[in-house]
């Protein structure tokens, strides 16, 4: 803990830690805690189920040839078709989305990122914006999910890949 703020006058509100009975035994409660040096253990920092990147895959188009993404074999696109399909995800929770796009070495290997800012449980983005309307060459492209909870606490990675071949 770096400080505690409080204010010994009433001015716009009423701030004071002793305003009320209520308010003064919540400020006794949250200081008596360990994270401020008090014997009573820290309150949970989250309630529910950990965040995660459930799953995270291309959708099927009619004649794309595609199969499981997260399974060893890798989705084979052709590079028109390519362009035209959506990434899918699936979090454990509600949460903001970072997704990293690896181009093949035969691009430069460069690393496109695009952050999902509205929080979501499940959604589809194009393609097209992860690598920002960059034609797709020939190869494989890694793909990396990881989610963003609302304190700024991420979830363990994802990995997926996929390959275009020529048209």
């Amino acid at each position: 803990m770096n400080a505690v703020v409080w204010f010994d006058r009433s001015q716009e509100e009423d701030w004071r830690i002793d305003s009320s009975a209520s308010s003064l035994a919540a400020y006794r409660e949250v200081v008596a805690s360990s994270l401020y040096g008090g014997p009573n253990p820290a309150p949970a920092l989250s309630s529910g189920p950990a965040l995660a990147v459930e799953s995270i895959g291309l959708t099927s188009q009619p004649g794309a040839h595609i199969a499981t993404v997260s399974a060893a074999p890798l989705r084979t696109l052709k590079s028109k078709r390519a362009r035209r399909q959506r990434l899918s995800y699936r979090l454990s929770r509600k949460a903001k989305l970072l997704i990293a796009v690896r181009t093949p070495r035969s691009d430069g290997g460069k690393t496109f990122n695009t952050l999902i800012r509205r929080a979501t449980q499940r959604g589809k983005v194009g393609l097209r914006r992860l690598v920002r309307r960059h034609d797709l060459v020939r190869g494989t492209y890694h793909v990396t999910a990881t989610a963003i909870g609302a304190g700024g606490v991420r979830s363990r990675p994802r990995h997926t890949a996929f390959r275009v071949r020529s048209r």
